[in-house]
């Protein structure tokens, strides 16, 4: 037969071979499908009948075989005529005689066994009572029939009508020993049988297992899968394991290798580095807001306010809502200063270092304000507070006394004439309030103060001129 041609076949009481090779006992004394197709494309099927043979045991013998091929019903059967068992055959239901033919099939028998061939589909269908057999090409049945005769395999191996006698495997040892060794058995290595195989682009991973993989470098896994070469494999939490390319030495297996994770604990400014739970590496977390400027970056604390070296006028809050930093930054914007319209001397910078003032000539003691954070204990407003103070010109001046012959000073100052407390409250780092009492200037005048200050020094008293007098002659 050519080796591309499967056969089902049974025999006694009875025993079946499928067309992929399985070997199995089958017992019933009713009628059952050998084989029929799937998708029908040929319109055949054949269906055998089995009864019991009258053994104490209940085994059962095929009695007839029936075979349906278009619109053709061909029924096959030994009988027992004056003690002689004879193949008596119907087709539509009509006793033939063998030989018989017509253009679609062909009847012959030797007396004992009855032969059907059908060359359309290559198919011929043999019965001699206890033995039949079934035989169709793998071409055009493969795949598509059911019945007791099924091409069936065990996934994900396919079946082969020209398949080698020993499958290589992942195995080197196992393939040496019974493939590529030259010995006495090497002359049956060329035979070809068929049966369930792994498809072209898969190896056989063991003779003890049905696996089919599609390279041999591969890893078990603890679940029983497998993995390639290069793949990560998950393993323990804080190790990175991959199949490695290392062979085991007792196993065609491969070795999964493991090494430390090295957890990355350097963070950006702002950031601080925390272990998370139930993970190998911690993550970094913003603890603080971030201010950038020329290219360098500041980390500002919640709660904090903060002046850049060589600019005062320029400040920054960081302010936490939820798990948000929100950086704040107040600009001052300082009045126009000219010291030419200064009173000399009174030159100054205002507290908080930003804007240059002076008392301005001609301008009469008054009451005047200075936008400034207030800060105490670490905490801070978070608006502008305006703080006064008193400032412009008092009467001030130095005369020579005659009666006292002496420099006189009479000095005044710009100073408070009425007070009052004033309270704000200060936000602290830690989320609570504090309560600031400050002085606050209702009103200014001019005091009369005493006039000393670093470098006065008295002037000494000038006895009066003496004239000279001339005598008249």
């Amino acid at each position: 037969m050519n080796a591309n041609v499967s056969i089902c076949y049974g025999w006694g009481d009875p025993h079946y071979v499928t067309f992929d090779g399985t070997y199995y006992g089958f017992q019933g004394n009713c009628s059952y499908w050998l084989m029929k197709e799937i998708v029908p494309k040929y319109n055949f099927s054949v269906m055998i009948d089995n009864y019991y043979c009258g053994s104490a045991d209940g085994l059962a013998c095929p009695q007839s075989i029936t075979v349906f091929y278009k619109n053709y019903t061909i029924f096959i059967m030994q009988k027992e005529v004056n003690g002689i068992y004879t193949n008596q055959t119907t087709v539509n239901g009509k006793h033939v005689s063998p030989a018989y033919q017509n253009g679609d099939f062909r009847i012959t028998s030797t007396g004992i066994e009855t032969v059907l061939v059908i060359p359309e589909i290559h198919a011929k269908i043999t019965f001699s009572g206890l033995i039949f057999s079934i035989y169709l090409p793998y071409s055009k049945f493969a795949g598509n029939t059911e019945g007791q005769c099924e091409y069936t395999c065990p996934s994900p191996k396919v079946y082969r009508g020209c398949g080698p006698q020993v499958e290589p495997t992942c195995d080197s040892w196992y393939n040496q020993k019974f493939i590529y060794t030259v010995n006495e058995f090497s002359a049956m290595t060329n035979v070809k049988l068929e049966g369930c195989f792994c498809p072209d682009d898969h190896f056989l991973l063991s003779s003890s297992s049905n696996e089919c993989v599609p390279t041999c470098e591969i890893c078990r896994l603890s679940n029983g899968s497998w993995t390639q070469v290069g793949d990560l494999v998950p393993m323990k939490p804080c190790e990175k394991c991959s199949c490695s390319n290392k062979a085991n030495a007792s196993s065609p297996l491969n070795i999964i290798d493991c090494e430390p994770i090295l957890c990355d604990t350097n963070c950006p400014v702002g950031y601080e580095y925390q272990i998370s739970a139930n993970q190998c590496c911690g993550t970094c977390v913003q603890t603080s807001c971030i201010v950038v400027l020329l290219n360098t970056t500041y980390a500002l604390k919640p709660g904090s306010i903060w002046t850049p070296a060589g600019n005062p006028c320029v400040k920054f809050e960081c302010v936490k809502i939820a798990n948000q930093f929100i950086t704040i930054e107040a600009k001052t914007t300082c009045p126009l200063y000219d010291p030419n319209e200064c009173i000399p001397g009174t030159e100054t910078i205002a507290p908080d270092g930003c804007c240059h003032v002076c008392i301005p000539k001609g301008e009469p003691c008054g009451v005047s304000t200075t936008p400034v954070y207030l800060e105490s204990q670490g905490c801070h407003a978070k608006d502008l507070v305006n703080v006064t103070s008193c400032s412009g010109a008092c009467g001030t001046f130095t005369f020579y006394s005659t009666k006292t012959r002496s420099l006189q000073h009479t000095c005044s100052c710009c100073q408070e004439l009425a007070t009052s407390e004033r309270q704000v409250q200060l936000s602290c780092p830690d989320n609570t309030k504090l309560t600031y009492t400050y002085t606050h200037i209702d009103t200014c005048g001019c005091l009369k103060t005493e006039c000393s200050g670093p470098g006065h020094r008295e002037l000494a008293t000038t006895p009066p001129s003496v004239k000279s007098r001339r005598r008249r002659r």
